[in-house]
């Protein structure tokens, strides 16, 4: 009698794995959109993220690129203009999912730090100030969209398999059942 454990236990074991949704993936195909709010506009009003730099934005001869990538946001300074500086704030919006939480991973832009980020009713909003910058300078901000109330299809698909899977495992059993008697 073949014992069922191994089988069971390797079956568990790529249940589980393939149960795992990687937060790297949260934002990947999403659509956002992206709002200046002062004298900046945004290039498009809204991109499907996974495309390279989704949004590019500038004033008064400053620049900025916003690329959305699987897990957050990457903000590099495009141009600097001498003049005056300009405070800006930006809005970025998951139309699918909205934003809940933040952390900034990492900035080297003087005028841009933790307290110039903010949740504000699912969207991001993002307070740039102008000057003492240079080009080529970039903050990474690291963002959280809500999880999905309605389940993807791919889990429907997990599910199919994992019963599946159970189906088999019990037609092995009532077969060895059956030799036994």
């Amino acid at each position: 009698m073949r014992s069922i454990a191994p089988r069971l236990s390797a079956a568990l074991s790529f249940a589980a794995l393939s149960a795992l949704v990687s937060p790297a993936q949260a934002l990947m195909g999403d659509t956002v959109s992206c709002e200046g709010l002062a004298s900046y506009r945004c290039s498009t009003p809204t991109a499907v993220v996974g495309a390279g730099v989704e949004f590019t934005s500038t004033a008064n001869g400053f620049g900025y690129s916003f690329d959305f990538d699987a897990s957050g946001l990457t903000v590099t300074v495009l141009s600097i203009a001498p003049g005056p500086s300009i405070a800006e704030t930006f809005l970025f919006a998951d139309l699918s999912t909205p934003f809940t939480t933040f952390s900034l991973a990492s900035s080297s832009l003087p005028t841009l730090d933790a307290s110039a980020v903010e949740i504000d009713t699912g969207a991001l909003r993002l307070n740039v100030m102008d000057g003492f910058i240079a080009v080529g300078q970039a903050a990474r901000i690291n963002l959280v969209p809500a999880t999905p109330a309605i389940p993807e299809p791919g889990s429907y698909a997990l599910m199919a398999g994992g019963l599946a899977l159970l189906g088999w495992l019990g037609r092995g059993r009532r077969r060895q059942g059956a030799v036994l008697r």
